[in-house]
């Protein structure tokens, strides 16, 4: 991966009044702007006619895709103008893709609260139950 490069995934919705052929041409001009930008397409996942929860820009239905591309952090704010100004595209998000870190964990050495040691078996259990019940009577 080039250094000044980072990993992005890029979902989208198209309008469903296009045709099919209408929707490939679509995507594939997203595809070519990513290219022409700088970026390079990383991997690319079918699209497919989805049913919406609720309406945008007043359709129901649309096709969504998504890909994973590499490309310039300073890039990202020109794709995202074009991708606004799309009249076919419902809606998009761009998320960075960054390697996660690790959750911080204590020291293996750091003990954490003291729990109570429960008896070994029920005979005790049940000496520690009733010291209890009259513990609680009085």
């Amino acid at each position: 991966m080039d250094e000044d490069k980072k990993k992005y995934e890029f979902g989208y919705l198209i309008s469903y009044k296009l045709t099919e052929e209408e929707a490939s041409s679509e995507i594939s001009n997203i595809s070519k702007f990513i290219k022409q930008s700088g970026g390079e397409i990383v991997l690319e996942g079918a699209t497919t006619k989805r049913r919406l929860a609720y309406p945008i820009k007043k359709e129901s239905e649309a096709y969504f895709g998504w890909l994973e591309f590499l490309i310039a952090p300073d890039k990202i704010e020109v794709l995202k103008d074009y991708f606004r100004l799309s009249p076919n595209i419902l809606r998009f998000l761009i998320l960075s893709k960054g390697e996660k870190k690790a959750k911080s964990r204590k020291p293996k050495d750091e003990k954490g609260p003291e729990h109570p040691q429960l008896p070994e078996d029920d005979s005790d259990l049940e000496k520690k139950l009733n010291e209890l019940m009259v513990a609680v009577k009085k």
